[in-house]
């Protein structure tokens, strides 16, 4: 029963809002890493960026989504499991007022991606 809701916790897709950092999954290669998603504040241009760090992970394909939040800068983060090997892609959903650059990429396995969030221009 614990090990039934262990798998739950680990796969079930998170519902509530998170910091800006979350780790999930189970990794493959046994004492492996989660993948990782990190909201941090740019020291260039943007205003955020979100980093994926993608992890081979024990399951099937899936698509999952994630709400993080940065001092009141909430973020949808979508995750589309690619089968096997395959990337897996990574999108990000920015609050009102600002858009993701980009808005979606592939992100290969143990390979790391990045979005970044600016503030549209208002005319």
């Amino acid at each position: 029963m614990r090990t039934c809701l262990l798998f739950l916790v680990t796969f079930w897709p998170a519902l509530a809002v998170a910091g800006p950092d979350l780790s999930y999954g189970v990794a493959y290669e046994l004492g492996g890493e989660a993948s990782q998603l990190h909201l941090s504040r740019c020291k260039a241009a943007c205003l955020a960026q979100v980093t994926f760090d993608n992890r081979f992970l024990w399951g099937g394909a899936w698509t999952r989504e994630f709400n993080l939040d940065l001092n009141g800068l909430e973020v949808t983060v979508t995750i589309v499991d690619g089968e096997g090997l395959a990337p897996e892609m990574f999108s990000v959903q920015s609050p009102p007022g600002y858009f993701a650059e980009p808005a979606s990429m592939l992100v290969e396995e143990n390979a790391s991606g990045v979005i970044a969030l600016y503030p549209m221009q208002m005319s």
